[in-house]
């Protein structure tokens, strides 16, 4: 399996392969949905669009590697638990391969998105090219009924709702939810030197997206009940949920300063 490390012995820019997207699922215990989730994504992601899927596993202790790995998807590992941490293990993985996508599409490994919707939020980036290109698009999530037959409780909607838009305050762009369902076109990710990641990777990209004048587009999506297991935040009741809402609060204020800090040295360079 790759490794975090692995990413000082990657293949140069010229030398790998390039791909339209990879599609990177941050896994921690999912053994009893990972497989179907890859499987349910491989038509579009590797068969329509040429891209490839690869499963970040942080701190997982069962068989998500083996479910993964059995249905085509690259894995990539790490000990270390957070949802960063496993998206950056999926990134590795990619990147230890030999492919050089042009974005990346983060889904959770839960399978709350159905894979149409990864294709729909997939479609209304590749659209936007025509435009100019986004640089984040967020597949924002709904009250309405989704797969699964799920509508999002209140107790789940209104925190997601509040971090949305104090990520909208720290980075004075308009947003309503912290969507783990994404496409950030790589270069940009690469440019926002995302440093998150346990409890704020979701709410890091979005405000230094915002305040290094990312092209930002939002795609209402409706999310499903996932497909087995328990919620890793929500299910944790009321008092964790709470004590991960302000740690959340707490990473997006440190990602403020640390954009601030990189829009400072970006004028700092074009001025010399």
């Amino acid at each position: 399996m790759s490794t975090v490390s692995e990413l000082t012995s990657v293949k140069s820019e010229e030398a790998r392969e390039r791909i339209p997207v990879a599609l990177i699922i941050p896994v921690c215990d999912e053994e009893a949905c990972i497989g179907a989730v890859v499987a349910g994504s491989r038509e579009w992601v590797v068969s329509r669009c040429g891209g490839v899927i690869a499963v970040g596993l942080n701190g997982t202790t069962d068989g998500s590697a083996e479910q993964a790995a059995r249905e085509g998807a690259l894995v990539g590992e790490v000990t270390q638990r957070g949802y960063g941490h496993g998206c950056l293990a999926g990134i590795c993985a990619v990147e230890a391969a030999g492919y050089l996508p042009e974005a990346y599409l983060f889904a959770a490994g839960d399978g709350a998105n159905a894979p149409e919707d990864l294709m729909k939020i997939w479609q209304f980036y590749d659209a936007g090219e025509a435009q100019g290109g986004w640089d984040l698009v967020l597949g924002e999530r709904t009250w309405r009924q989704g797969p699964g037959g799920m509508r999002r409780s209140l107790a789940r909607t209104l925190p997601n709702l509040a971090l949305g838009l104090w990520a909208a305050m720290l980075g004075g762009r308009y947003f309503l939810d912290l969507a783990p369902l994404r496409v950030i076109r790589r270069e940009f990710f690469e440019s926002m030197r995302l440093e998150e990641y346990v409890w704020g990777w979701t709410i890091e990209a979005q405000v230094k997206a915002a305040l290094l004048g990312g092209r930002i587009g939002r795609l209402p999506i409706p999310e499903g009940a996932r497909l087995a297991g328990e919620q890793k935040v929500s299910g944790q009741g009321l008092l964790a949920s709470a004590r991960i809402g302000m740690a959340i609060a707490a990473a997006g204020l440190r990602s403020r300063r640390r954009a601030q800090e990189l829009v400072r040295l970006t004028r700092l360079g074009k001025g010399s």
